[in-house]
This record gives C-alpha cells, structure tokens and sequence, in this order.
C-alpha cells in the first residue's frame, strides 16, 4: 500500500440496533468526518446528523452518508464507530490509485471488514477472473457469491432503540 494519502468519492450504508447513547457516539464521528447526507452537502451540526439518522430510522431505512472528498476511500471514524457499536455498514469508494473502486462491507460477527472492487454509485462487488477460479478450486465460490449478495443488497434499516 502507498504512503501517499488520496481523496475520493465514497458512500456508506450504516443499519441495525443503536441505543440512544449509540447514537451519540456515532454522530460524533460522523461530525468529525466531514460527510453530509447528499452529494456535495455537508452537516454543520449534530442536530442536523440527528435528524438525518431519526428520518432514515423512521423510514426503515439504513442510514446513508457522502462525501467527495474521503480519505483514502473510506470513514474510518465511522466505520470504527459501526463496529463498537455492533452496527453493518456498506461503503462503495470510487476510483482508487489503482483505478478501481472498491466495495467494503462489516457486520457483526466479522473478524476485519471484507472488500472488493466495486463502485460507489452501485455498491456492485465485483470478482477478477483469477479470484473466481481460485474460489471454485476451493470450493468457496458459493459462500463469496453469498457474501456479496449481502453487500449489494446493503443493510437494514437503522433502528433506534429506546
């Protein structure tokens, strides 16, 4: 991996159970990545992230953040939020270094994050010939098929828990 540090188009899907105190923390990071709700429309507040997160939960949706301008990609506040916080997140990032963008998803249970490369409007994973054939080889294909379909699919709803 560089030493160099880039800044990319990201997007992250955040669902699950979060406590009121949950919350709190999450929005702390979000408030300390500079991401917004929409493309090109940053939070300036706490209260706005609140109310952003309580309309996705209200609409049973997962709680979707942006930004242009990632490091490296990804949230990695948020994203170490998500997993304090028992919370699944799907990130797409756009175009990296290497001219791939990728997809990352987490869920509770998981060791590291997975990833793949993927785009960030879609959240689309995606497999190289070479990783197919290995995957078939070992059998494996059918269980990375499945996790994939989780991340395309993205997570539930974010649920706000009394």
């Amino acid at each position: 991996m560089s030493d160099i540090s880039f800044t990319t188009s990201a997007a992250i899907h955040i669902g699950g159970i979060i406590t009121e105190s949950g919350l709190d923390t999450l929005v702390c990071a979000i408030a300390a990545s500079s991401v917004g709700g929409d493309w090109g429309a940053k939070f300036h507040s706490a209260a706005e992230i609140v109310q952003h997160a309580r309309a996705a939960a209200a609409g049973g949706s997962p709680l979707h953040l942006v930004s242009f301008e990632a490091p490296d990609g990804a949230f990695p506040s948020i994203e170490q939020a998500c997993r304090d916080l028992g919370l699944t997140y799907v990130r797409g990032t756009d175009c990296r270094p290497d001219g791939s963008g990728a997809v990352v998803m987490w869920w509770p249970g998981m060791d590291q994050p997975r990833s793949w490369v993927g785009t960030v409007d879609a959240h689309e994973p995606c497999l190289p010939y070479r990783r197919i054939v290995e995957l078939i080889e070992a059998d494996e294909l059918p269980k990375e098929l499945a996790l994939m379909k989780a991340a395309f699919e993205r997570p539930e709803g974010l649920q706000i828990a009394a």
